[in-house]
């Protein structure tokens, strides 16, 4: 936030809000003692407008990872985030949209136009660190990538870098994609669950998204507009390991995602 006529927006990876600390100590204690410093939005957003006074260009948009289970840093920060660039942006800490995401709570603020301006991925359980979502097979979906060898690096199947770039606009026109969002690949399940996807293109718009379980050749829901959401009831299904499907059409495209999951009821 200190230099806005360079920056459109940040990809932020855990870390604090801008201008947070005041000198050495303070970021010691932030990041090994777990200090937490808790502002409210108007004075959050103060410390942007202060170091820019003169400042009347584009404002920054932020796109923020962060764990639950952060041991560096206070996980409340993220929501300290949220506040220094909503008020920034002249607009409230209500989440427009909230969504399960794969491992994580998507919260997503608007501006007074509609626009996007902050999105939150809140990755359940993960320590300090940054997500990415390594390719294991051929073909590769086109948000997998990252390598989760490296220190603080982990595989939570979300891409940051790809979903930071998807947040910017700067990916080009995208094809037809679905992603079954919940429940995550390996749940183990019981009696009613709901199943949640996402499908979008950049091509053509989506027109139908269809689920399916097991070997059924019947959808078990069939979808013409958002949410793609889907209630299966496994007692209709035999223990153990079974596959749920999501296929999305559009005018041109079509797309396939699936998962495994475990029933045991």
């Amino acid at each position: 936030i200190s230099y806005p006529e360079l920056f459109a927006g940040g990809s932020l990876q855990a870390g604090t809000p801008g201008h947070n600390s005041n000198g050495f100590m303070d970021g010691f204690n932030i990041f090994y003692n777990h200090l937490f410093i808790d502002k409210t939005p108007e004075q959050w957003g103060d410390l942007f407008r202060n170091t820019n006074p003169n400042y009347s260009g584009q404002l920054p948009k932020a796109v923020i990872f962060y764990g639950t289970e952060d041991q560096k840093l206070d996980p409340r920060y993220a929501f300290e985030k949220i506040e220094q660039f909503t008020n920034i942006h002249g607009t409230d800490q209500i989440a427009d949209r909230e969504e399960d995401f794969r491992t994580s709570k998507r919260y997503t603020y608007n501006d007074n136009s509609g626009n996007p301006v902050v999105v939150f991925y809140q990755l359940l359980g993960m320590t300090h660190g940054t997500t990415v979502d390594p390719c294991e097979g051929s073909p590769c979906a086109p948000d997998q990538g990252g390598n989760a060898d490296d220190d603080y690096v982990f595989d939570y199947d979300i891409w940051s870098s790809y979903y930071s770039a998807q947040f910017w606009g700067i990916l080009g026109p995208q094809p037809l994609s679905v992603t079954i969002t919940s429940p995550e690949n390996g749940a183990t399940v019981a009696d009613t669950i709901t199943v949640s996807a996402q499908a979008q293109s950049d091509i053509a718009p989506v027109e139908t998204v269809k689920f399916f379980v097991a070997d059924d050749t019947e959808a078990a829901c069939t979808f013409t507009a958002e949410p793609y959401t889907c209630d299966i009831d496994t007692n209709d299904y035999t223990d153990g390991i079974t596959e749920i499907r999501a296929t999305a059409e559009s005018t041109s495209e079509s797309a396939e995602d699936a998962i495994e999951i475990t029933v045991r009821n």
